[in-house]
């Protein structure tokens, strides 16, 4: 914990990952029990305008591995990516998309990755609406251990 502007952060909101042992414990629990996922209220001061200040964090054993943002989308994505490529250069991958709602407008979001020694960021500009994004970071533990647990493709249907 560390003080911010008279309020101590972060803060668990929810701790289905952690087994609820986050609301009697300092530290992170440790085991596979407790592998998963964990809402955490860093504090508005801790992220840049048009980010949200509640993450998820992902724990394993007892270590984050993995932490998602939610952004503005559109609103924000332009000057979000460009705090991005200040802070980790040039991505790795990166393109436009072009995305349509319901009602026809058409709107572009910007899609970029950094692969970087012992972590990969990834940033959706904007996602299923205008009006909201996501930035990732995720460890190469916290990727392989989402990747391993995603269903096996068939060979036959």
């Amino acid at each position: 914990m560390y003080a911010m502007d008279n309020v101590s952060y972060p803060c668990f909101k929810e701790s289905q990952g952690a087994g609820n042992s986050l609301k009697t414990k300092a530290d992170f629990p440790h085991g596979p029990r407790y592998d998963g996922n964990s809402d955490i209220e860093l504090g508005s001061t801790a992220v840049p305008a048009g980010v949200s200040p509640t993450a998820t964090i992902m724990l394993l054993d007892g270590k984050p591995e993995q932490v998602s943002l939610k952004t503005d989308g559109m609103e924000q994505q332009e000057r979000l990516y460009a705090l991005l490529v200040a802070k980790y250069g040039t991505p790795t991958q990166s393109n436009i998309t072009q995305l349509q709602n319901a009602m026809g407008a058409r709107y572009q979001g910007i899609e970029a990755s950094w692969q970087l020694k012992n972590m990969t960021v990834q940033f959706y500009g904007m996602l299923d609406s205008p009006r909201e994004g996501y930035i990732i970071a995720s460890t190469t533990k916290g990727s392989k251990w989402l990747s391993d647990r995603q269903p096996k493709s068939s060979n036959t249907f």
